[in-house]
């Protein structure tokens, strides 16, 4: 049976339920929407955008699931840039198939506007980041 008491961060993050699966279904719930949108019109690209949300919740719950093997800030680094990942390839694949704009009318001007979006995973990572070394440096009395 797996060690389900979860190893503790020497730093600010910390396992917390409740932080870490509303991040993980919060970022994929509209993948899975948008998925939903095209079920009758095209349902290829719903497969393709469930099978996204899917894969970045699967691999959320698989690192939940070994918080007692893993430490909390980098299990939640590899969630972050699977979210993102995640985010990336629904975007491209909807574009792929022609229906970016669908997903938000008022982007039909502009149907590369979502592109600029994924830029908050690579800011988050690196807040996270620089909160966790702001904590350890706390810790070891380097203030």
């Amino acid at each position: 049976m797996a060690n389900t008491h979860p190893k503790l961060g020497p730093g600010h993050f910390q396992w917390y339920a409740g932080g870490w699966f509303g991040a993980q279904f919060g970022a994929t719930l509209w993948i899975l929407l948008s998925g939903l949108v095209f079920v009758r019109s095209e349902p290829l690209l719903a497969a393709l955008l469930v099978a996204c949300s899917v894969a970045a919740n699967l691999i959320g719950v698989a690192l939940w699931s070994l918080r007692g093997r893993f430490l909390p800030y980098p299990a939640l680094q590899c969630l972050v840039g699977s979210m993102g990942i995640s985010a990336a390839a629904a975007l491209i694949i909807t574009d792929v198939f022609g229906r970016l704009s669908e997903l938000e009318p008022r982007l039909a001007d502009s149907p590369s506007g979502p592109y600029g979006l994924l830029v908050l995973y690579p800011l988050m990572m690196i807040i996270f980041h620089l909160q966790e070394r702001a904590a350890l440096r706390a810790a070891r009395g380097n203030v």
